[in-house]
């Protein structure tokens, strides 16, 4: 379980860069993001009518740079949508049982944020699949959905 901890650390640590208020202060060229794809994953679905973004975000991309320190081999997409975050969660949580991804209880990694979903590969316990969803900082009504599908390194 400790590598599952330690993803929950990431995953506190990139909402923490993104709240932080680092984009304010900051040129967003200077900021070290990482890009969002264009496409969608193959065994990870976009959220019904979520309308997708590419390329740079300085903001959001902020919360990708601590998986970077965990992993070269990560992808990521992000969505919006104006659909409350608990259906959002909720119909992840469904889909990707359904695609026979494994959800992986946030509780044990001692992840401190209810909107996030972490999901394992059973077939490769390598992969796994994180659906973080973050407000609007302008739009209330909008919801961020951020999909990153990352190969991390296994202890032997």
């Amino acid at each position: 379980m400790s590598l599952w901890r330690g993803l929950g650390l990431i995953l506190t640590l990139g909402a923490v860069l993104l709240n932080s208020g680092c984009c304010c202060c900051c040129s967003p060229d200077a900021l070290p993001t990482e890009p969002f794809t264009p496409g969608d994953f193959p065994d990870i679905p976009p959220y019904p009518g979520a309308e997708q973004q590419t390329g740079r975000d300085p903001a959001f991309g902020l919360v990708t740079i601590p998986f970077q320190l965990v992993t070269d081999e990560a992808e990521w997409k992000h969505y919006v949508t104006g659909d409350p975050k608990d259906e959002v969660l909720d119909w992840y949580a469904a889909q990707m049982a359904d695609l026979g991804w494994t959800a992986v209880d946030v509780t044990e990694v001692q992840m401190p944020t209810e909107d996030a979903l972490l999901f394992a590969w059973p077939d490769d316990p390598g992969v796994t699949a994180v659906v973080m969803l973050l407000p609007d900082p302008q739009e209330q009504d909008r919801q961020h959905i951020l999909i990153g599908r990352l190969r991390l390194p296994l202890e032997e």
